[in-house]
């Protein structure tokens, strides 16, 4: 039986899957709406829409970054499929390229790589990004206060977080799956990682709207000989920043952000794309790049599948209310009770003790849901149709109660009684998963 309906006949479901990587997409494909609110950058996307962008979407947010990667519904993005054929041999002279020119020629680079590197520093927080052309992209942000780690690879999200990480979303999975790799939901999309595979924008969030320029000239960094060039960001959404080109081939090395972001301006053309927005400064960020064209393809990890037993479809959410958090927890515990029932289940024993015990055992599940739903205020419409599907929920159990106290011959009188019960219970509760902006669960038990 399906999440939170126990004895409802369900068709088997389909395990869900972020959307993989598109080959060949065309130029004017969407990226993934990022809903955000006032209160948290992580939103339900069921309820909000999403307000105008920034023109630079901030790669990293410091300590912070535990609490305001987005998730949004969907998974599409855009990936650009680029030539294999062996490049012309380069004599520029890079030294001498103006400012303009040298951005001008990285973002040209970075928009047709495919694939890269980078490895960010800002104080105590570290960013690792690696992104494989279409067979995919990890991201690993490390903080004092933990770490977290997504990855596409395989056709499917990753996501591995601390327990900080789900305040405002599940709680199911702060409790039971913290710092393990999860599948994330078909209908969810981590924006960070679907962001930083899409070149096209990322070219233009980090080299195409600069301020005013200074050519510094030859420099050594990290060991390298680079061309530096100063933006001062000075422009509404420009952020100041030192950028580090190879002198043998003008590849972009690096990028140090060494200011505030200035107020104001949008860039639509940059909305999916990593950039470099730093609302706040505090200390230098590093950005390092590397394997441009070359990067390693990911390894798909062991991870919890969302869609399986006890987890039954519950969803990693974003600026989940009170309510919603409460139901997926009561829905979990019922789930475990279920699956703990099915595994031992007396269903198919002549035994009338043994198949009464599972009968009993169901029923209290069943009860304890009720209870636990019962005690949630949803307020609105949404408080009427949880006191329906509560109401259903306890007629059923009463039916089975009765068949339990009458013995083996009270069972088979009430089963037309209990499967009207059950039809209502089914009925209210998807009702009521609407109300939340929940799916209908994953699972189906064999209990009695």
């Amino acid at each position: 039986m399906p999440d939170s309906l126990p004895g409802r006949p369900q068709a088997d479901p389909a395990v869900g899957q972020a959307t993989p990587p598109n080959p060949a997409p065309t130029p004017s494909q969407p990226q993934v709406q990022i809903p955000e609110n006032n209160t948290s950058a992580w939103v339900q996307q069921t309820y909000q829409a999403r307000p105008a962008g920034s023109n630079r979407n901030r790669y990293i947010a410091g300590v912070g970054a535990l609490l305001v990667l987005v998730v949004a519904g969907g998974a599409a993005f855009v990936y650009q499929q680029r030539s294999n054929a062996a490049p012309a041999q380069d004599t520029t002279d890079y030294a001498h390229l103006s400012a303009p020119a040298l951005l001008g020629h990285a973002k040209a680079q970075v928009k047709d790589a495919g694939s890269y590197h980078l490895l960010g520093n800002a104080g105590p927080v570290i960013q690792e990004i690696t992104v494989a052309g279409q067979n995919g992209a990890s991201f690993d942000i490390k903080t004092p206060a933990g770490a977290i780690s997504m990855m596409l690879t395989g056709g499917h999200q990753f996501l591995k977080a601390p327990a900080l990480f789900y305040a405002d979303k599940n709680p199911v999975l702060a409790n039971n799956a913290a710092d393990q790799w999860i599948i994330v939901p078909a209908g969810e999309s981590l924006i960070a990682l679907t962001s930083v595979m899409n070149l096209d924008k990322t070219s233009q969030c980090m080299l195409g709207r600069p301020g005013t320029l200074t050519k510094v000239g030859p420099q050594t960094v990290d060991g390298k000989a680079v061309i530096e060039v100063d933006d001062k960001g000075e422009i509404p959404g420009g952020t100041p920043a030192h950028f580090y080109f190879l002198r043998d081939g003008g590849t972009l090395m690096g990028i140090d952000i060494v200011g505030a972001s200035t107020a104001g301006g949008v860039d639509p053309s940059c909305d999916g794309g990593l950039g470099l927005l730093t609302p706040s400064f505090t200390v230098v960020d590093k950005l390092r790049f590397d394997h441009w064209g070359s990067a390693a393809d990911p390894r798909m990890p062991e991870a919890i599948d969302l869609t399986s037993k006890p987890w039954c479809g519950t969803i990693i959410g974003s600026g989940l209310s009170a309510a919603v958090q409460q139901f997926l927890l009561a829905s979990y515990a019922i789930n475990q009770k279920l699956a703990a029932i099915e595994k031992n289940c007396g269903c198919a024993s002549p035994v009338w003790q043994i198949f009464s015990q599972s009968l009993t055992d169901e029923g209290n599940a069943m009860d304890a849901m009720a209870s636990s739903v019962a005690a949630i205020s949803f307020g609105g419409a949404t408080q009427a149709d949880a006191s329906a599907f509560v109401a259903a929920q306890r007629a059923e159990v009463a039916v089975m109660r009765r068949s339990v106290a009458n013995g083996p011959s009270g069972w088979q009188p009430v089963q037309a009684e209990r499967a009207a019960d059950d039809l209502a219970v089914g009925v209210t509760i998807t009702k009521l998963r609407a109300d939340l902006g929940l799916a209908s669960g994953t699972c189906k038990f064999l209990v009695a």
